[in-house]
């Protein structure tokens, strides 16, 4: 997947000269940056990401459907994995907005993708959409509650990273807990 960073570089929408002006990558070169996110250089790309955001500069997709499926693709071709499960923990928040029904568009528009391309969205939340109603926010309701299978669920003393750890076949368990260890330390 080609980075939206080499596109707005390439296209010249990031001032290169002002914004890298007097900073570690002004060293490296436009062109060398370039080369090294084309290599999918992961340190390269945070310091860009880095110095443009503490310049006000955001770079995203405009369409986050669109963005989905190109990363489940890229996941595919690569054979990394078949599907992509997106777990959204703390969603009351989201729930909670005055305007939240932009938001809650785009996150119906995402539901969308579950059948058809392999993208599936879980939200994690402390109440129902239910409870919304009282807040006058009965479009906003019946969006989560058409596409969204609701699932009451008390949680104890177990996270929702357990849950996930617990749900992910793990076909080599002696390399699952190469993984496991190694990320601790």
């Amino acid at each position: 997947m080609k980075s939206y960073l080499i596109d707005h570089l390439n296209k010249g929408t990031i001032n290169f000269e002002n914004i890298f002006k007097g900073t570690e990558l002004e060293l490296f070169g436009k062109d060398q940056i370039i080369a090294l996110l084309e290599k999918e250089d992961i340190k390269i790309q945070r310091k860009v990401e880095e110095l443009l955001s503490s310049n006000g500069v955001s770079i995203r997709k405009e369409n986050i459907t669109e963005w989905l499926k190109e990363v489940n693709e890229e996941l595919k071709e690569r054979d990394i994995a078949n599907n992509l499960m997106i777990f959204w923990d703390e969603f009351t928040g989201i729930m909670d907005l005055e305007n939240s029904g932009p938001l809650l568009t785009e996150v119906q528009n995402i539901a969308e993708l579950s059948p058809k391309h392999g993208i599936y969205l879980f939200i994690i939340s402390h109440r129902t959409p239910h409870h919304l109603k009282n807040k006058g926010k009965d479009e906003d309701v019946e969006k989560i509650l058409g596409r969204f299978k609701l699932l009451e669920y008390s949680m104890e003393s177990i996270t929702t990273y357990h849950l996930i750890e617990n749900s992910i076949k793990k076909k080599d368990k002696n390399q699952y807990n190469s993984l496991k260890n190694k990320n601790i330390s």
